[in-house]
Formats: structure tokens, sequence, C-alpha cells
């Protein structure tokens, strides 16, 4: 999971192309657990108990790639752009990045989804690349989706 609050109601579609986006429905979640009990999110049958670091803020990986495995957060209707729910929906995204200052300024070298990982690839590139200045940057986007009114 990579940074969002899981609550119930929230869907997720499956990120592997052969479950053929196949959507589960959180159906309870305690802050601090390791699983949420999901259900079918058309039918709401089939309950069951997912790991939450299953389930993910974006389908896309760090790296730029499609993830293969796991749920993806549905933050709207991929159509119109509004909430599934017509309610307000917020996704927050934090990257770490580890920049080296090159003779033309800072460039991203490694980036991270956590703190501490971030902060060893900078100590590990300290270490091998004496007389270099490195430094730690976070990125932080807010996504909101909000409701279209009646018209």
């Amino acid at each position: 999971m990579t940074d969002i609050t899981l609550r119930a109601d929230q869907i997720y579609v499956a990120c592997n192309p052969r479950d053929e986006g196949r959507r589960i429905r959180i159906k309870s979640y305690t802050l601090g657990h390791s699983h949420a009990h999901v259900v079918d999110a058309n039918t709401g049958k089939r309950p069951r108990w997912i790991a939450a670091t299953q389930l993910h803020a974006s389908s896309t990986a760090l790296n730029g790639r499609p993830r293969r495995s796991g749920y993806a957060l549905v933050i709207g209707d991929e159509t119109s752009g509004r909430a599934l729910d017509g309610t307000e929906t917020e996704r927050t995204e934090i990257a770490w990045y580890v920049q080296e200052l090159f003779p033309s300024g800072w460039g991203n070298v490694e980036e991270r989804s956590d703190r501490a990982s971030a902060l060893a690839v900078k100590a590990g590139l300290q270490e091998r690349n004496a007389g270099t200045e490195f430094r730690l940057v976070r990125r932080t986007i807010t996504l909101t989706v909000e409701a279209e009114g009646d018209r």
C-alpha cells in the first residue's frame, strides 16, 4: 500500500490483467491492522481478508510500469471523473528522491516510496562517491475528485 488511508466502501480494481478488471470493496478495516475485510464490489459476495500491502494508491509502480499484482484504488468513474459514491475523494502520494548535485544543477538519482530506504540509498551513494553532494527531497501530490452537482 502506498500512502493512502484505507476506509470502508473504497473500491479497488485488480492490477493483474488476467483478472479482467475484478473489483473489490472494503467492507471493514481497523487502522493499523495488517488485513482488510473485503467483498466483491458488484455483488457484495465472497467476503474474505486481504493483506493491506496488496491495496495500492495507484495502478502504476514507482518505476513507472503497470503493477501486475495487488489491487489499485479506484478514485472515481473513469469516464465522468465523478467519485463513485457521489462524495469528494482525496488521495495523497508521497515519493522520496535522492538527488545529486551536477554542474548544471540538482538531478534525481533514485526514487523511493519511504524516507528510510531513501536515506539508506543516500548514505550508500555518499560512501561510494566521496566529495559528491547528495540531498533528500520529498514530493507530495494530492489529487481530489469532487462529485458534479445536479445540472
